[in-house]
């Protein structure tokens, strides 16, 4: 069942693992950090790499969705190449 099926997940951690594109140093770092938070997402942890990674959570299931985290990276010059979800 997708995590996404049931009401409970409203008062749950979820969890993102993102694999970003373009992540290559410290200023694209930042400038990444600034878009996931500006979504209100909480960054447990970002690096940069080829490709780079970043681990996101937030409180509440509806927003932001993956869409919406896809969207703030591209808008940076971010491209996001894989998001995984996870429920508590």
């Amino acid at each position: 069942m997708s995590s996404s099926d049931t009401t409970s997940d409203l008062s749950q951690l979820i969890r993102y693992s993102l694999t970003i594109d373009n992540l290559s140093d410290e200023q694209s770092v930042g400038r990444a950090r600034a878009a996931l938070t500006g979504l209100t997402l909480i960054v447990d942890q970002i690096e940069a790499g080829t490709p780079g990674r970043a681990e996101v959570a937030t409180m509440h299931a509806e927003t932001p969705g993956t869409d919406d985290i896809r969207l703030a990276l591209r808008a940076e010059g971010f491209e996001l190449l894989d998001i995984s979800r996870q429920v508590g």
